[in-house]
């Protein structure tokens, strides 16, 4: 499983703003690719900085997905979270995962 974690300075915009962007523009054209199973905002309690997260099957997945963006999506984020806003992505293979204590298993 490979990872995208963009750190957004989002600008004018509040963080209200900015999930309400990812959920309706953005989640939308992320689930028409092949390969993504999953995405999260993370807003802090201080600062500007928001991290956007997806979750790819393989990394050629989320390259190809990087490699066709959405046409619209670079618009619509400068007219949502402000022309100042700015955004740094990295790509991490996901080397460790743990879900919740399975109740089930007596422990």
């Amino acid at each position: 499983m490979f990872a995208r974690v963009a750190a957004i300075v989002r600008g004018d915009a509040t963080p209200e703003h900015g999930v309400a962007f990812f959920r309706d523009r953005v989640l939308p054209d992320l689930r028409q690719y092949e390969g993504f199973l999953d995405a999260m905002v993370l807003v802090p309690r201080e600062g500007e900085e928001v991290l956007v997260i997806s979750f790819w099957d393989t990394e050629e997945s989320l390259l190809g997905a990087e490699a066709t963006p959405a046409a619209h999506r670079a618009s619509a984020a400068r007219e949502t979270l402000g022309p100042q806003a700015t955004a740094d992505a990295r790509v991490y293979q996901v080397a460790f995962r743990a879900g919740a204590r399975d109740q089930s298993a007596g422990g």
